[in-house]
């Protein structure tokens, strides 16, 4: 995820991008992922706004696939999952840098 990027709105929601990149990959041409998201860390859920789908790993090379329509509902991770751990390290960043 990108840190330096974080950013908290009006409402309390935050916004983070991160990276995801896959050894063998899950769909044709479509090796790693950048996924903008928006995270409500009181009730501990998020959504995905928009993602972008990279030919090469860490987001390099073309964008083989997009999506810019955000989900309507709200994701909550399961717990002991690597949602979790992402969501609890973006959320305790935002409480112990008073974003």
């Amino acid at each position: 995820m990108d840190f330096e990027g974080i950013a908290v709105d009006y409402d309390g929601y935050v916004y983070y991008w991160e990276l995801s990149d896959f050894a063998k990959p899950p769909l044709e041409d479509r090796l790693s992922f950048t996924t903008y998201n928006q995270v409500d860390c009181n009730l501990f859920r998020y959504k995905q706004l928009s993602w972008d789908a990279y030919k090469q790993p860490m987001a390099k090379g073309d964008i083989s696939a997009s999506g810019k329509k955000p989900e309507k509902n709200w994701t909550y991770v399961h717990p002991n999952s690597a949602g979790e751990l992402i969501l609890k390290t973006v959320c305790d960043y935002v409480e112990s840098n008073h974003l």
